[in-house]
């Protein structure tokens, strides 16, 4: 059996190492350069996936993992959200799902054999994941000094915020609001400078300025602490 299809249930990641070639990190770098992150994921970031998946998708193989997100990519699954370039758990999982249901449609229809796919059910507990996002940034950063490339940082926020972890001010979060919209403006400035494309869109979306805002909040946060 190939590595491409081996199912994550009971598996390690060295199982998908084999000549020199990691195929797990392959398909998840691949995934993550799609979605607009340069930088390759960490050992520790692939392991945190690997995790995840073993846990709610384990019936999953990579072949499945490279499709979904192949069909996310092309519009295909009912889950069309923006990922705000973060490769988070939450989205791996709406993702996924989505992908399950589509395969189930799928297999609905006549094909002269029996689906090998198999539902999972799959409930996450929002509290739970609020706190493991806020953990995850904490942790990288301690241990590193820097913040993870990867990293559910509004759900971090919720958490932080209703811990009183962080706690700002109508001013304070204007004041990282503003800062925010003033670094997209000038992101945007140089992309154009670089590529002489004129018409990128001059206005963060509403949804996409709150997670940025709240990443900003975090960053804040464990640089002034």
């Amino acid at each position: 059996m190939h590595l491409l299809e081996t199912r994550f249930k009971e598996t390690e990641l060295a199982t998908f190492v084999d000549g020199g070639r990691n195929y797990f990190a392959e398909v998840w770098n691949k995934i993550a350069f799609a979605i607009g992150i340069r930088s390759s994921l960490s050992e520790q970031e692939l392991q945190i996936i690997a995790e995840f998946l073993r846990d709610e998708f384990k019936n999953l193989i990579l072949k499945d993992i490279s499709r979904a997100f192949n069909l996310y990519a092309a519009q295909k699954l009912e889950f069309k959200n923006s990922h705000f370039q973060s490769l988070d758990n939450v989205f791996i999982g709406n993702v996924l799902e989505s992908y399950k249901e589509f395969t189930r449609k799928a297999n609905l229809k006549p094909k002269g054999h029996i689906s090998v796919e198999k539902q999972i059910e799959n409930k996450l507990d929002p509290k739970h994941e609020q706190e493991k996002a806020f953990k995850f940034i904490e942790k990288v950063y301690l241990e590193t000094g820097k913040f993870p490339n990867i990293a559910n940082w509004s759900e971090a926020f919720i958490y932080a915020e209703e811990k009183g972890i962080i706690n700002l001010s109508i001013e304070e979060k204007e004041k990282i609001k503003q800062l925010i919209i003033l670094q997209d403006k000038q992101e945007k400035f140089q992309r154009r400078q670089e590529t002489g494309i004129k018409n990128i869109v001059s206005k963060l979306k509403p949804f996409e300025l709150k997670v940025r805002c709240r990443e900003q909040a975090i960053i804040n946060h464990f640089k002034n602490k």
